[in-house]
C-alpha cells in the first residue's frame, strides 16, 4: 500500500517535471535526441522544398562551412570542395534550389550532429534522382556549423 501511495504522490510532481523538461529548448552540445533529430530533419526538408533561402539559412550559423563534391565543379566553387559563409554558399545554392525537391528517407542522431538521409529529386530533364546523406554538425544552440553532403550513385 505504501508503494502505491508513493507512486501516486510521484505522478503529479513527476509529470510536471517531465513537462517542464520537454518545454526547455534542446541543447546540441551533447548527444542529440532522436526526437530532436527527426524534427530538425523534417523542418530542414520543408525549408528546402519551400525554395526560400531565408528559411533554409535559419538552420545555419553565418559562418558555417559546406562541403560537397558539386562545389568542385560549380561556377562559385573551388578546388577544396568547401565553401564558408552564407554569402558564398547562397551563390552556390541559389543556382539549383528551384529545380529540386527533397524527400526525407531517414535521420540519424549523434554527438552534436545529425545525418539526414534524403532523395534529391531534380526536375531537369535527364537529371537522375540522387540519394544523399548530409551530415550536419551543430553548435550548442542547434545551428549547423559544418555540413558535408555525400552522394550515392545515380
Amino acid at each position: 500500500m505504501k508503494a502505491g501511495m508513493a507512486l501516486a504522490l510521484c505522478l503529479s510532481p513527476c509529470s510536471a517535471m517531465a513537462q517542464s523538461q520537454q518545454a526547455a529548448p534542446e541543447r546540441c552540445d551533447n548527444h542529440i535526441s532522436a526526437a530532436f533529430a527527426k524534427t530538425f530533419a523534417e523542418e530542414w526538408i520543408a525549408a528546402w522544398n519551400s525554395y526560400e533561402m531565408s528559411r533554409v539559412f535559419a538552420h545555419y550559423t553565418d559562418d558555417f562551412e559546406m562541403t560537397s563534391p558539386y562545389i568542385l565543379t560549380s561556377k562559385v566553387g573551388n578546388r577544396s570542395g568547401t565553401l564558408k559563409g552564407k554569402d558564398k554558399i547562397a551563390a552556390y545554392w541559389e543556382a539549383g534550389i528551384k529545380s529540386q525537391t527533397f524527400v526525407l528517407i531517414d535521420v540519424f542522431a549523434g554527438a552534436h550532429s545529425i545525418a539526414i538521409h534524403y532523395a534529391r529529386v531534380t526536375t531537369a530533364v535527364g537529371s537522375p534522382t540522387r540519394l544523399v546523406v548530409e551530415v550536419e554538425e551543430l553548435n550548442a544552440d542547434c545551428k549547423v556549423v559544418r555540413s558535408n553532403a555525400i552522394y550515392g550513385g545515380s
